[in-house]
């Protein structure tokens, strides 16, 4: 076996060169090393990641289909997520982008996710298997197009990555609706601050809404409109108001009905 020979300058100038990689402060033993080559691998990593990112969301003034079909691996954002207020600048956003936790990855980051300057979100998250979505700010936005269609429940990850909960604030009152919340099957608490005043309303896909989804939505409706339908399950309304654990009698609980009662401009359904 060969001998190979080193002394104390050698080591001095590997452990210069894996700070200078690094950005760190250590003085590496020889023992250190190993660690100190992963360190200088994932710092590699970070710099491409960073560089990526960099050019990603430079002068960048749409996200129109920005992350269709991304995975979870390559949602790794450095920067904020602003929708600004041109007509698509929302549009199939998220369409179809598989097993990640959007809100983890920006908001609970520290990023903004920002959609309040947003005209309209048109597919933006349709037949996604995002599992956890910031608020959605509709300050600016006049049409929901299929914004929610068909989010899927992910079965290979035991609903890990399934939409439980939407939170919706500043819903304008001439705010339009079609197939927004269309098939949302996983779908367990839907929170509106805001006014429903065009188009009706239909959750019926829901079956597992809770009672304060139904309260808010209720709440939100318009008290001046006429003519509009409000569609819910039945099946979710039959649990979230039964009158004892099984019974699956809410539809005509006194507590639903009372509820009902406070919209008599609005035609309900139950599907």
């Amino acid at each position: 076996m060969a001998i190979v020979k080193t002394d104390d300058k050698h080591y001095k100038n590997l452990s210069a060169k894996i700070r200078e990689k690094t950005g760190g402060a250590t003085m590496y033993k020889p023992s250190e090393m190993p660690s100190g080559v992963d360190e200088v691998y994932e710092a590699g990593k970070k710099e491409q990641s960073d560089t990526f990112w960099g050019d990603f969301f430079y002068n960048r003034d749409t996200f129109a289909y920005a992350f269709t079909l991304w995975r979870g691996e390559m949602f790794k954002p450095n920067n904020d997520i602003i929708f600004q207020n041109s007509v698509n600048s929302a549009d199939n956003t998220f369409q179809y982008a598989l097993f990640f936790d959007l809100k983890g990855m920006t908001v609970d980051r520290g990023l903004k996710f920002d959609t309040s300057q947003a005209k309209r979100l048109a597919n933006t998250f349709h037949s996604t298997r995002i599992g956890n979505i910031p608020t959605i700010d509709l300050s600016s936005c006049t049409q929901l197009i299929a914004t929610f269609y068909y989010m899927q429940e992910d079965t290979l990850h035991d609903g890990l990555y399934t939409t439980k909960e939407i939170n919706i604030v500043n819903l304008r009152s001439d705010c339009t609706f079609d197939r927004a919340f269309s098939y949302i099957y996983g779908l367990e608490r839907l929170f509106i601050n805001g006014i429903i005043g065009q188009n009706g309303f239909n959750v019926q896909w829901s079956k597992e809404l809770d009672k304060e989804s139904h309260i808010s939505i209720m709440n939100a409706l318009s008290t001046e409109t006429t003519g509009l339908t409000v569609t819910f399950s039945k099946v979710a309304v039959d649990k979230a108001f039964e009158t004892s654990a099984g019974a699956n009698d809410g539809s005509t609980s006194p507590e639903w009905l009372a509820l009902v009662a406070t919209r008599s401009n609005w035609t309900k359904e139950l599907a």
